[in-house]
């Protein structure tokens, strides 16, 4: 009898343990991340940039809508903003379009969206730069060299509708230089969800001159339901005297505010500087990040911001072909030189793109091998380490322009592209599913991305 009961016991037990190991391999796989298929939002025509800087937040998650957005410029028709909407990213259908006041100049980096949910309403707002052509052409042919204005537009989202609001004009360019199209625009809301909007290639008096950064703060803070559009004056950010043509806010609470912006002109860098804003930018004195410069100089376009919290906001500059630096910034005073991540080639001025969960953050970047892999490497923010790159999206493409949506939402991170089509450029998307990642709470008032870097460039600010 005490044979017969072991052998059964043994019986028993196999099948059940072959269960539990399964089960076991199944919940770990689902936990790592996973890549989904590549899914083409638009074609933006012959427009190459569409999807704009790595933190300018073209792509946005609505809480409350349960959907993804995706605002875009393309050469079909110059004088319209388009957006396409997704509930799952798979499938998009095109939104309300917005007749913009000028005609855009086929430039994704002239605009920066940031989002936030206030009081449960999905409210975006952008940031609008009207430029001159490089080599004298205007934007609008119609229109005097004098016209390079800075803008900005509302808009709501309800019910599955995007609604636009009426775009304003926030100030102009008096100058009549033509060699020069980006100029470095981001938008962000602060912790009582003033809006602030910071755009270079202003001539001005001293101490900002010719190619400077200078921002703007909202009279009013949004309350969700509506808002009173209005502007304060601009204010000198940073007077270096080099041309400034790429930005990135983040909120530090209490009303503050960081913007980082690049030193050199170009449209290259080799150091970054940053200012706080505390009820104002200061006399336009920026501090370097680095203390030092490096060699050779990097596209403006190759550095990335992520805010973690108040006290925490991560940095990524390239440095180099392949090497790259990590610093983090405790919301006061300091920046730290954290751990830098491997060596990793990447397609020069491809952009750098950051994510976060509000604790660590993903790394995305462009190889420059002959498939234009797109690779990821996740920093841990506790111990100060990379878990090393991993591969992305493997098919072969010509890709340039990464970005994406900066806060990971619905358990995945949204990565966008433009990618090459015959003679025309796709805009392309695709999500890392972050698998056994805590679900967010939908429908927080609190809850925000802030453009620019959303850095909420457009990253999720407070």
């Amino acid at each position: 009898m005490q044979i017969f009961l072991k052998s059964r016991v043994k019986k028993t037990l196999i099948p059940v343990l072959v269960i539990i190991l399964v089960v076991a391999i199944v919940y770990g796989l689902s936990r790592t991340p996973q890549a989904q298929a590549q899914v083409t939002i638009s074609s933006s025509g012959t427009v190459t940039n569409a999807t704009g800087r790595g933190d300018q937040n073209h792509l946005i998650y609505a809480v409350n809508d349960a959907a993804w957005w995706m605002f875009y410029i393309d050469s079909t028709d110059n004088t319209l903003m388009r957006t396409q909407r997704s509930t799952g990213l798979s499938t998009w259908v095109a939104g309300a379009t917005l007749t913009l006041l000028k005609k855009h100049n086929s430039d994704g980096a002239n605009f920066a969206v940031a989002y936030a949910n206030i009081s449960s309403n999905d409210v975006v707002h952008v940031a609008i730069f009207y430029c001159l052509l490089a080599g004298g052409n205007p934007c609008d042919a119609v229109t005097a060299s004098t016209d390079r204005e800075e803008n900005h537009v509302r808009a709501t989202i309800s019910g599955g509708t995007l609604t636009w609001g009426t775009e304003s004009h926030l100030e102009t360019l008096a100058t009549s230089d033509t060699s020069h199209t980006r100029d470095g625009v981001s938008v962000a809301y602060d912790s009582s969800n003033k809006i602030f909007q910071s755009g270079g290639w202003f001539n001005d008096t001293s101490p900002c001159i010719f190619g400077d950064m200078k921002g703007a703060v909202s009279t009013n803070a949004d309350a969700g339901s509506s808002w009173t559009a209005g502007f304060g004056a601009s204010q000198c950010i940073n007077g270096t005297g080099n041309t400034q043509r790429h930005s990135v806010m983040a909120s530090l609470g209490s009303g503050n505010m960081v913007i980082v912006t690049t030193n050199a002109g170009s449209g290259t860098f080799t150091d970054l500087d940053y200012v706080k804003y505390s009820g104002n930018w200061g006399s336009g004195s920026a501090t370097s990040i680095r203390g030092s410069v490096f060699s050779p100089a990097q596209d403006q376009n190759d550095f990335g911001a992520v805010r973690i919290s108040n006290t925490n906001v991560e940095l990524v500059m390239k440095t180099g072909t392949n090497t790259f630096e990590l610093w983090s910034y405790d919301g006061n005073t300091t920046w730290t030189h954290k751990t830098d991540p491997a060596t990793q080639n990447t397609v020069a001025a491809s952009g750098i793109f950051l994510a976060t969960d509000n604790t660590d953050f993903w790394l995305f970047i462009i190889d420059s091998d002959a498939a234009n892999t797109l690779r990821y490497n996740k920093y841990t923010v506790a111990t100060d380490s990379w878990g090393g790159w991993t591969a992305f999206e493997t098919t072969t493409q010509t890709r340039n322009w990464i970005s994406g949506y900066q806060l990971v939402s619905t358990n995945q991170i949204a990565v966008i592209w433009s990618q090459t089509n015959g003679s025309n450029f796709d805009i392309v998307v695709e999500a890392l599913s972050l698998g056994g990642a805590a679900a967010r709470a939908a429908g927080t008032a609190s809850e925000k991305v802030r453009g620019g870097t959303k850095v909420r460039g457009g990253v999720k600010f407070r």
